[in-house]
C-alpha cells in the first residue's frame, strides 16, 4: 500500500471492526511491476456467535483509469478556472433561465458591475433592449440542438447607463447523458472597433451624400476615387476619370503661371484653395471654389491629395440677383436711381474730360396718382412697364433711361452733340406717350412733363442737375402739362415758394385758421335766398389771401384734402343746421368736393361721421363734384355717387362744359343739379351761332 495512504485504509477498518456496516474505501496498491494503482475495497466484517471479528469478506476493483479520468477532470476544471478567472476579455456561466452563476473580472471591469453585483442579475437586464430578442432566438436554436454555438453583436448597458458594444460567443454545455447544464458567454468588449466602423461609415455618408464634389488622388496626382456629387458639378463619371491626372481640374487655358503657383504652395504648405473656372463635361464653364490638401505619411511626404470642389454657379447668380436688384428698378428692369446717378458722375467726369455737354431730362407722368388710384396698382403698374417701354424706343445704346420712384423716370443724354437733339427727344416722348395705351380694363390716355437741364449750364453735380431737371418739369406741370422746359434760375424762386405754401398749408390746417365764406343763391323771380355755396379761404399771415386755385392744387397733390376737404364739409353742415334751427328757409347748402376724395375711396364714411356729429338733415347738402370726375367713368367713382345719393345727399357737376364730358357717362351719374360754367353761355344772346345752338339745345 502507498505509504500515503495506510494511515487512512488503517483507520477506515479500524472504525469499520468498531461499528458494524459495510467499508468501503479507495487506496494505491503497488502492483508487481513496481507501479501504482488505485484500488476500491469493498467489504464487511464476519462475527462468530460470541460477536467476535472472525473474517473480513468483500471484493477488490481496479480503478486505475477512473481515478486517472478524475484526474484529468480536475487538472481540465482548474485550466478553464483559471482561463476564466484571469482571460483578458469577459467570460460568464449562466443559468439555462439566464441568470449569471459565474463571472470574471474582465466583465466585472467592461460593464462596471462587481462580481457580486452581476450574480444577483440575469442577461437580459444588462443587455440593451433592442438586442434582447435576437439573443433569446440563438439561445432557444442551442437548446433545440440546431446549432451548437452562436456569435453576434450586441450592446450591454454598463451600470454608468453607456452602452457598450460586445462581440459574444456562446455555446450550450451538456451532461453525460445529453441534457444542458449552463451557458458559457465568452464577452469581448468592441466599442472602440465599433466607433472606428462608425466613423468610417459617416465618412462614406459625407463623401457619397455631401453635395461638393470630393476627389482623392495617390501621391502621383493619379485620380483613385470621385464621388457622386462630383460628376453632378463637371458630368464626368468615375469610370471616365479613375486613373487620369488629377491636373484635368485646372483648364488648359489658365495660364502655366497661375498652375505653378498652385502646385508650388500645395508642395509647400500642404493646402491651396481659390475660385477657377472648370469645364463641364457639356464644354460650360462652371465657377468652382477649388480646395486640394495634402496628406502625408509618417515621414511627412505626401501619400494622398484630397480635392473638394463647391459649386458657385448659384452664389453667382445670387450675387447677380442682387447687384440686379440693388442697381435695376424691379417693376421695369430699367436702371434705378443708385444706378443712374452712378453713370451720371462718370459721364460728369467724362464729359469734364472732353469738354462735352450732357443732358438730364426729368420725365413725371401726368395724373399718374388718378389713374393708379381709380383702376387700381395692377393697372398701374402695367401702365408703367408700358410706359419704360414706349420712352426706351427713343433712347439711344449709349444713354441712359432709368425709373427714378413711381411716375418719374429721367433719361441721361451723354455726349450731347446739340440742344435740337433733347427738344426732338422730348417731343417724341411727349408724342409717343400721348397715344393710348391698351391696358387691362380698356384704354388710358396719359400724358407727361418734360423737365430739362443741360451740364455745364445748370450744374456740374448729379445732385444739383437732377434738382434743375425737376424744378423745369415743374414749370412743365404749370403751363398746362404736356410740355417740356429747359431750367431757367427763375424757376427755382418759384418752387421754393410752392414748398413755403405746402408748409404753412399744413399749419394752417393744423392750427385751423383756414376759414369758409358762403355765397348765397338767389331765387330771381322771387328775389330770396333760398340756398348757398360754401367757399374755402384762407388768408395767409405774410402773404395776404390766397386763392383757391393756388393752395388746393397743393392740398391735392400732398394728400391733404382728404383731410381739408372733412374739416369744410363738417364746418358747413355745422352752419346748415344752425341756419334751419334759426328758421331760414334755405333748400340747400353747396359744399365742394375734390375728385381726389371721391378717388381715396373712404368719402362715403367720412360723410357717415359728419352727418352723424351734426346731425345736419342730408337732403339739405349738395355735394359739388368736378366735370373730371365725369371723364374719369370708373364703375369704383360711379358707385360711391350712388351710394351719396342714397344715403341723400344732393350731387351737382360744377362748371360744366369746360372739359370734354361725355353725355352718356353723364346719364349713368345720378346728379340732382348740373352747373354750366359760365364760359358755356357767356355769349347769348350777342352770338348768333350761340343763339342757334341754344335754340337746339
Amino acid at each position: 500500500m502507498h505509504p500515503d495512504d495506510k494511515e487512512y485504509v488503517l483507520s477506515v477498518l479500524e472504525n469499520h471492526l468498531k461499528n458494524d456496516g459495510p467499508y468501503d474505501v479507495e487506496y494505491r496498491f503497488k502492483h508487481k511491476s513496481g507501479k501504482y494503482i488505485w484500488l476500491r475495497g469493498c467489504g464487511q466484517v464476519i462475527r462468530n456467535k460470541r460477536g467476535k471479528a472472525v473474517r473480513m469478506a468483500g471484493s477488490i476493483t481496479d480503478i486505475t483509469k477512473r481515478k486517472q479520468t478524475e484526474r484529468d477532470l480536475y487538472e481540465n476544471q482548474e485550466k478553464f478556472r483559471h482561463a476564466m478567472l484571469f482571460a483578458p476579455i469577459g467570460k460568464a456561466i449562466s443559468e439555462i433561465d439566464g441568470r449569471y452563476i459565474k463571472v470574471n473580472s474582465a466583465l466585472c471591469e467592461t460593464l462596471g458591475y462587481t462580481e457580486e453585483e452581476l450574480l444577483a442579475c440575469d442577461f437580459q437586464s444588462l443587455t440593451y433592449f433592442e438586442d434582447v430578442d435576437t439573443e433569446l432566438s440563438y439561445r432557444k436554436k442551442l437548446l433545440e440542438g440546431e446549432m451548437s454555438s452562436f456569435q453576434m453583436d450586441k450592446r450591454y448597458v454598463h451600470k454608468d447607463g453607456h452602452l457598450v458594444w460586445a462581440l459574444l460567443n456562446e455555446s450550450l454545455a451538456h451532461n453525460e447523458t445529453g441534457v444542458p447544464l449552463y451557458f458559457i458567454s465568452h464577452i469581448q468588449d468592441i466599442s472602440q472597433r465599433k466607433a472606428y466602423e462608425e466613423e468610417l461609415r459617416l465618412v462614406s455618408n459625407v463623401f457619397s451624400n455631401t453635395l461638393d464634389g470630393i476627389l482623392i488622388a495617390d501621391a502621383s496626382g493619379t485620380i483613385l476615387k470621385i464621388n457622386a456629387a462630383f460628376t453632378d458639378i463637371l458630368g464626368y463619371t468615375s469610370e471616365e476619370l479613375v486613373g487620369q491626372h488629377m491636373r484635368m481640374l485646372i483648364s488648359q487655358k489658365d495660364s502655366n503661371d497661375f498652375i505653378r503657383c498652385m502646385w508650388s504652395r500645395l508642395y509647400r504648405k500642404g493646402v491651396w484653395q481659390g475660385e477657377i473656372r472648370e469645364y463641364h463635361k457639356n464644354g460650360n464653364r462652371v465657377p468652382i471654389w477649388l480646395s486640394i490638401t495634402t496628406i502625408s505619411d509618417e515621414q511627412k511626404r505626401p501619400k494622398r491629395y484630397v480635392a473638394v470642389l463647391h459649386d458657385m454657379s448659384e452664389q453667382k447668380l445670387s450675387q447677380e440677383r442682387i447687384h440686379h436688384l440693388a442697381h435695376y428698378d424691379v417693376l421695369t428692369g430699367l436702371p434705378n436711381r443708385v444706378l443712374l446717378l452712378d453713370r451720371l458722375s462718370h459721364a460728369l467726369s467724362a464729359a469734364r474730360r472732353n469738354h462735352n455737354k450732357l443732358a438730364l431730362l426729368f420725365i413725371d407722368l401726368d395724373k399718374f396718382k388718378h389713374i393708379n388710384d381709380s383702376r387700381g396698382h395692377f393697372v398701374g403698374d402695367e401702365l408703367l412697364i408700358k410706359v419704360a417701354e414706349r420712352i426706351s424706343t427713343h433712347v439711344r445704346d449709349a444713354d441712359t433711361l432709368s425709373r427714378l420712384s413711381g411716375d418719374e423716370f429721367v433719361l441721361l443724354i451723354d455726349n450731347l452733340s446739340a440742344e435740337s437733339h433733347i427738344k426732338k427727344v422730348a417731343t417724341k416722348v411727349l408724342d409717343s406717350l400721348s397715344k393710348p395705351f391698351e391696358l387691362t380694363g380698356g384704354q388710358v390716355y396719359l400724358t407727361a412733363s418734360i423737365g430739362i437741364a443741360i451740364y455745364p449750364e445748370d450744374g456740374d453735380t448729379p445732385d444739383l442737375l437732377l434738382r434743375h431737371a425737376d424744378l423745369a418739369m415743374y414749370k412743365s406741370k404749370e403751363n398746362g402739362r404736356n410740355h417740356f422746359h429747359f431750367y431757367a434760375e427763375e424757376m427755382g424762386v418759384r418752387i421754393k415758394e410752392q414748398i413755403k405754401l405746402n408748409t404753412d398749408l399744413r399749419n394752417a390746417i393744423k392750427e385751423k385758421s383756414l376759414m369758409l365764406y358762403y355765397q348765397p343763391i338767389m331765387d330771381i323771380e322771387t328775389g330770396t335766398c333760398i340756398g348757398a355755396e360754401a367757399l374755402l379761404r384762407w388768408q395767409h399771415p405774410k402773404m395776404g389771401w390766397i386763392e383757391p386755385e393756388k393752395f388746393i392744387p397743393i392740398a391735392e397733390d400732398n394728400d391733404l384734402i382728404n383731410i381739408l376737404g372733412e374739416w369744410v364739409l363738417l364746418t358747413a353742415c355745422r352752419q346748415m343746421k344752425k341756419w334751419l334751427e334759426e328758421g331760414h328757409s334755405l333748400k340747400s347748402l353747396s359744399v365742394n368736393v375734390s375728385g381726389k376724395q371721391i378717388i381715396a375711396g373712404n368719402f362715403v364714411d367720412a360723410a357717415k361721421r359728419v352727418m352723424k356729429e351734426t346731425n345736419c338733415p342730408k337732403d339739405s347738402i349738395t355735394l359739388e363734384l368736378t366735370e373730371s370726375l365725369i371723364m374719369e367713368g370708373s364703375e369704383e367713382v360711379l358707385q360711391t355717387q350712388h351710394q351719396l345719393r342714397k344715403l341723400g345727399f344732393g350731387l351737382s357737376i360744377d362748371d360744366f362744359g369746360t372739359g370734354f364730358s361725355s353725355l352718356n357717362y353723364l346719364k349713368r351719374m345720378p346728379l340732382t343739379q348740373l352747373k354750366l360754367d359760365r364760359s358755356f353761355v357767356m355769349g347769348i344772346p350777342d352770338n348768333a351761332n350761340d343763339v342757334r345752338h341754344g335754340k337746339i339745345i
